[in-house]
């Protein structure tokens, strides 16, 4: 009998396709793709951003009118009288800082003193300092007072337009808003 060598039997153990990696081709589309989405992504967040920053001015700007306004309402109400003699009337007040609303106040004491500088509202009360009123972000640059009080005296009432805008500084490219408001109010005090 002969005898056989032994054979080896080579088995081939082919590689599989999970087991292989990816070819270049693969790895460079996986990588624009990922790129074309980041692209997305940092626009999408920049456009969020920019979104925000508008509404956080128009919120300021509105803020600041409408603020203005209750308290400029509140002291024509709470005033005894107007001086005419002292007062600016159908002026723009932010145009010159001489010009003036005067009150005469409750108590008769002193009187209380609007006027407008460098873009920012300013109250006086009693002879007092002038403190601002409006916020130093939004300049008020319009503020135009109307005596619309009864020839017979009866009545006195006051009406005024207010206009703020979002002050940037001028170095950045800002979204600018801008709003009015116009109302009036009696003088309910009486002696």
């Amino acid at each position: 009998m002969k005898m056989l060598k032994k054979r080896t039997l080579v088995t081939f153990n082919p590689i599989t396709y999970s087991e292989r990696g990816f070819t270049f081709i693969e790895l460079i589309i996986y990588i624009s793709i990922v790129a074309v989405l980041m692209v997305a992504l940092v626009n999408f967040t920049i456009i969020i951003n920019q979104m925000y920053a508008k509404g956080r001015i128009r919120e300021s700007v509105n803020f600041t009118v409408r603020y203005s306004s209750e308290r400029l309402k509140y002291e024509i109400r709470s005033c005894a009288g107007i001086v005419d003699a002292a007062s600016d009337f159908d002026v723009n007040l932010a145009d010159n800082e001489q010009y003036r609303l005067t009150l005469i106040t409750k108590e008769g004491t002193g009187n209380t003193v609007f006027k407008a500088v460098n873009g920012v509202l300013m109250v006086s009360v009693n002879g007092s300092q002038y403190t601002g009123i409006s916020d130093t972000n939004n300049h008020i640059t319009s503020l135009v007072f109307a005596n619309n009080s009864s020839l017979d005296g009866k009545t006195n009432n006051i009406s005024f337009m207010i206009t703020a805008e979002y002050a940037a500084d001028g170095n950045s490219k800002v979204y600018k808003n801008r709003l009015s408001a116009r109302s009036s109010a009696e003088i309910r005090y009486r002696e």
